[in-house]
């Protein structure tokens, strides 16, 4: 098992990595030549299997004022064009698809490289995910340890660790995808992360 101090390095890495599996997972593609078409054109599209949706073009406002959070400062204004965007994000189903295609082996699946985690005995330096583990009572959100458990074995065919599957989840959005995993999948599809 890991100890604390690995854990902590492993939550820290896998915090980046945690923001890119909810993009990947919540969020859905785009089509890599995303035209600015005009919504009076169509409002949806096929790709492929892909049920796809028009998002108009707009502005907002991006950043904090909060000065603790000093890189999303300054704000600012940022225009966006419109784009088509997969209706649903990626099922258990279409991830094995693009396996099978092309063998491509997810982060989750790879073992660790010892140069991301100095000090770390070899023998845990063994491939696996984060697991969604809620504490049974409240506790504070400022340690992800406390809500999330490295499983090792853990990975899109097995979420929860090497005994669970997806064969009874195959149309559930697929998980434990890092951010590389996700733009792999992307240009196999012939499209891009919003």
């Amino acid at each position: 098992m890991l100890r604390l101090h690995h854990l902590n390095n492993l939550a820290a890495i896998a915090g980046a990595a945690w923001l890119a599996i909810f993009i990947a997972v919540i969020s859905t593609l785009c089509p890599v030549a995303a035209n600015d078409v005009p919504p009076s054109a169509a409002v949806r599209a096929r790709s492929g299997e892909r049920d796809m949706v028009w998002i108009p073009g707009g502005s907002f406002k991006m950043g904090c004022a909060d000065e603790s959070f000093g890189d999303t400062r300054p704000i600012h204004e940022v225009h966006l064009s419109g784009f088509w965007l997969d209706r649903t994000p990626v099922t258990n189903e279409q991830f094995a698809e693009f396996v099978a295609a092309t063998g491509y082996v997810t982060a989750a699946e790879r073992k660790p490289d010892p140069k991301d985690f100095p000090g770390a005995p070899p023998e845990d330096l063994v491939p696996g995910s984060l697991v969604f583990s809620p504490p049974p009572k409240p506790v504070s959100l400022n340690h992800p340890h406390q809500w999330w458990r490295y499983v090792p074995g853990a990975s899109w065919k097995h979420p929860q660790g090497p005994a669970s599957s997806i064969q009874d989840k195959l149309r559930h959005p697929v998980v434990h995808v890092a951010f590389e995993d996700a733009v792999a999948y992307a240009k196999w599809a012939g499209k891009r992360l919003p």
